[in-house]
């Protein structure tokens, strides 16, 4: 990841999608509008998954084990390092920042439920809705971490469980 930062060369397209991307979001987050979805298109081998790689890496500041942060690492043009340092600032504003990303295969039957699982499992939660919504469930009523630690603790075979 590191080498890609390092190496990723923001330019042409590459900037005009990020600008795009960025200037839509920070226009809509105050505007009471609804934030517009993105779909980054483009033929086989045009750099569609390394634009959202770098984007998602980008947005969430990604901090390496020595601390250095990925916007350090990465050389930004002036509009697009001051794009991300407003989505920062409203990230401290609105509980944080968080990206989500991932691919929905051809072919597949409810997309939705497809969007829901890379959402899920992007903030640590059980890919399929069933379960999903059962730790959700848990999380609402205080069980959670207590369900968690006793099953942890029966997987590592810390105490003997009946299933």
């Amino acid at each position: 990841m590191r080498y890609e930062l390092d190496t990723f060369v923001c330019d042409g397209e590459y900037e005009k999608g990020l600008d795009k991307i960025l200037n839509t979001f920070l226009t809509n987050l105050d505007s009471g509008n609804e934030q517009p979805g993105v779909w980054i298109s483009g033929f086989y081998g045009s750099g569609k998954s390394h634009l959202a790689k770098m984007l998602r890496t980008l947005w969430v500041d990604y901090t390496f084990s020595d601390g250095t942060s990925s916007r350090n690492i990465a050389k930004l043009p002036t509009e697009i390092n001051e794009h991300f340092i407003e989505i920062t600032n409203q990230g401290k504003r609105y509980g944080g920042l968080h990206a989500a990303s991932g691919t929905i295969g051809a072919g597949t039957e409810n997309v939705r439920l497809a969007l829901l699982s890379i959402v899920f499992k992007s903030t640590g939660l059980p890919e399929q809705y069933h379960l999903a919504r059962f730790a959700l469930w848990l999380k609402s009523e205080g069980y959670y971490d207590k369900v968690k630690q006793q099953l942890e603790r029966c997987f590592t075979k810390e105490i003997h469980c009946n299933y």
